[in-house]
């Protein structure tokens, strides 16, 4: 079955469904609407026992897992199959069905307003197109994925993905997403524990978005500073009105909080340019393996790597030997980007 959605995500914790596209065994498009006053529910088991199509697939996974309660038994996302045939990660669906079905796509839609009703025809159509080109794309990249030898890597990856777009929300580990926090000391990053967290259940219990709550400059800003008071937390001129006038008393009694808090594990320290040569090297690899560093990289794998832990085996098969080879201090990288003993 392939699956789309389209939802609206700006304004609110959780992002609204808004449309859901559905397509089987070569069939026409059907378009669902969750505003219709639906029980959806059979749907959501329905779904939950057949394999799934989609593209770039965790926020629709997301989204379906908590609107209708579906949970895939398999999943084939042709974003992930694609950053394993050397296509890069991400690359927009539009682009895919460009270059495997030599296709053009018009993207007029995907910034519109979902929500409104009776949606017009050129929304009906993109809607459809994104179910109906899923199949023969999918076809496309399962095959390069395995010329490639990358069909387990791909699997492994994608399952690792569906997991974590099914896992239940940790406001506690909020603090992970904010853009610096790898670069905080253990004191601070307890403090953007603390205040990552309220603002998560804030944003949640008040249906908006966590920038309407507090940025995520300014929350990285307060775990640095650590304001004790109000005439502190206006120290910073570009800290908005109405964080210190609305939210100044929960943001203090963060900030106090966080202070005398157990540190969440930092990442392990071997600096920035070891970091960024690990990453030079996973794009040698990329180019002899054809697997997107994004897919395999994440920060909590640098972590294991700078502390000489094992990772998963799909990761070191789509890392290759000579990877391996580069942090051991065997092999090196000369320009432009090619193994060297």
């Amino acid at each position: 079955m392939a699956v789309d959605t389209e939802f609206h995500s700006e304004r609110h914790f959780h992002p609204r469904l808004m449309l859901i596209q559905l397509r089987a065994d070569l069939g026409p498009a059907w378009l669902v609407d969750p505003l219709a006053d639906l029980d959806l529910a059979p749907l959501g088991k329905a779904l939950s026992e057949v394999p799934l199509l989609l593209h770039g697939g965790v926020m629709d996974l997301q989204i379906l897992h908590r609107e209708i309660g579906m949970r895939p038994i398999s999943v084939f996302d042709t974003q992930i199959s694609a950053g394993c045939a050397g296509g890069g990660f991400p690359i927009r669906l539009q682009e895919l069905v460009r270059r495997h079905l030599d296709m053009r796509v018009p993207k007029t839609e995907t910034l519109s307003d979902w929500s409104q009703r009776p949606l017009s025809a050129d929304q009906l159509r993109y809607a459809a197109d994104d179910v109906l080109l899923l199949e023969p794309l999918a076809g496309a990249l399962e095959a390069k994925v395995a010329a490639l030898g990358n069909t387990e890597i791909a699997a492994a990856c994608t399952a690792e993905h569906v997991a974590r777009a099914l896992l239940p929300e940790d406001h506690q580990q909020a603090w992970r997403t904010v853009p610096g926090a790898h670069l905080l000391d253990d004191k601070e990053r307890a403090v953007l524990q603390a205040l990552a967290a309220w603002r998560d259940g804030a944003a949640q219990d008040r249906d908006v978005a966590r920038s309407n709550v507090v940025s995520d400059s300014m929350l990285l800003d307060l775990a640095r500073r650590q304001p004790t008071s109000f005439d502190a937390l206006r120290a910073n001129r570009r800290m908005p009105s109405q964080v210190w006038k609305r939210e100044g008393s929960a943001v203090l009694a963060c900030v106090a909080a966080g202070q005398t808090a157990t540190p969440p594990p930092g990442p392990v320290s071997r600096g920035r340019l070891w970091r960024e040569l690990v990453g030079v090297a996973a794009r040698t690899s990329e180019a002899e393996r054809g697997v997107a560093p994004e897919l395999v990289l994440t920060e909590a794998t640098i972590d294991r790597l700078a502390a000489g832990l094992p990772i998963e085996s799909w990761r070191q098969s789509a890392l290759g030997p000579e990877f391996s080879a580069f942090l051991e201090g065997r092999k090196g990288i000369f320009l432009p980007g090619k193994w060297t003993t």
